[in-house]
């Protein structure tokens, strides 16, 4: 399998520092950066979380959106002219508590991967409120969505999560998993997480791969050594579109690709 330095493309990650709870200093994003680009990473879509809640009103909300772009390109003028740098385009993980909340967040045109109709969102983590009913704002606002990390969230009230998950992805949605899910015992997110993200990869129902990297307290800088586990498990052409073409093609502002199911039971 091609695993050339500079071909995947991460979209989930919290390098910009200082602003959440992801890097807490310019030299570990440098270092983390760094550590993309061994990776095999030639494309990083920073992410920091924009909270709706915590920045409530219009003022309030474009007030935050300066803060993150002007730490984004604090972290670019301190990349530039250094060796082994991936390229760096501004995005952020949208909290999502409420449909209404949302709505107001994608009506701001910096809002979204690379300034493109993609947001990336993240549900609460027992999925209070309405998901679907957001997918479907989100959709009526000329918008794109990447839902964050499915297989980490808890669903209390469906006894069959991919049931749910199948809802979000028929009413609009891109799934995007994150990398930590696919490695032996799902990482720091547990056996659960890793079955589930095993079984939306046999639904065909993954879009996106990223890393969700917060600097050194979870690095899951993972993007060869997942390409190779799914490789191992008949899963190679899927690896290069889940991490590569899929995540490019997001970034460019095209949908996604299908992604053909891979047929493998989570690996013992």
């Amino acid at each position: 399998m091609d695993l050339q330095a500079g071909r995947f493309v991460d979209l989930h990650n919290h390098v910009v520092p200082g602003v959440d709870g992801g890097s807490p200093s310019l030299v570990e994003t440098i270092r983390s950066l760094r550590a993309f680009r061994s990776e095999g990473v030639g494309v990083v879509a920073v992410t920091p979380h924009l909270d709706p809640a915590r920045h409530a009103g219009t003022w309030a909300l474009r007030r935050r959106l300066d803060e993150l772009q002007a730490s984004y390109e604090m972290v670019c003028d301190a990349a530039a002219g250094r060796l082994h740098m991936p390229a760096l385009t501004f995005s952020q993980e949208v909290h999502a508590r409420d449909a209404d909340a949302v709505r107001r967040v994608v009506e701001d045109p910096r809002v979204g991967v690379g300034g493109g109709r993609f947001v990336l969102v993240e549900f609460d983590a027992e999925l209070a409120g309405e998901p679907l009913k957001t997918i479907r704002t989100v959709r009526a606002a000329g918008r794109e969505i990447l839902v964050a990390h499915p297989e980490r969230y808890h669903f209390p009230w469906s006894p069959d999560p991919l049931d749910t998950l199948r809802r979000w992805v028929d009413a609009g949605a891109w799934l995007q998993v994150s990398l930590g899910s696919l490695t032996d015992g799902g990482g720091p997110y547990g056996e659960g997480a890793e079955r589930l993200a095993w079984s939306l990869l046999g639904e065909g129902m993954v879009h996106a791969l990223a890393s969700d990297h917060l600097g050194g307290a979870r690095p899951q800088i993972l993007h060869r050594a997942v390409a190779r586990r799914l490789a191992a498990h008949g899963g190679g052409a899927q690896a290069l579109q889940l991490l590569a073409g899929n995540p490019r093609r997001i970034v460019g502002d095209r949908l996604p690709e299908p992604v053909p199911p891979l047929r493998a039971a989570v690996p013992a």
